[in-house]
């Protein structure tokens, strides 16, 4: 996987995303623990998405109450990005997205793409 890798020490999100379990968990993992990503909040979150729920959630928390549209936008993407992992949790998502039908548009149009991103049987 070195080969894949960029000098920051990054594999794209794509590649993380199709790996198998227990490999996209350490990788996500890995990439959110990197010091090039803690300047980069934007580029950060999406690969908290590729966690499993539960910690998905911790890691965007603080996001999702961030003052900036575009950080608490870019953090429900990765939240409903992660349901691909853990379907189970649909009831729990619908009910987050339900209490921020009042949010800016950019944030309810990363919503609302977030949910058209997912697989059709969801």
């Amino acid at each position: 996987m070195a080969a894949l890798t960029s000098a920051e020490g990054l594999l794209s999100l794509p590649l993380v995303a199709s790996l198998p379990a227990a490999l996209r968990v350490s990788q996500a993992r890995r990439h959110l623990a990197l010091p090039f990503f803690q300047t980069r909040p934007l580029q950060r979150l999406p690969y908290a998405g590729l966690l499993p729920w539960d910690e998905a959630r911790t890691v965007l928390d603080g996001s999702l109450r961030h003052p900036d549209a575009n950080t608490r936008g870019e953090a429900l993407s990765g939240l409903i990005f992660s349901l691909r992992y853990e379907r189970a949790r649909q009831t729990e998502l619908l009910a987050t997205l339900g209490t921020r039908r009042n949010e800016q548009d950019p944030v309810r149009n990363r919503m609302l793409a977030g949910l058209a991103g997912l697989p059709p049987g969801l």
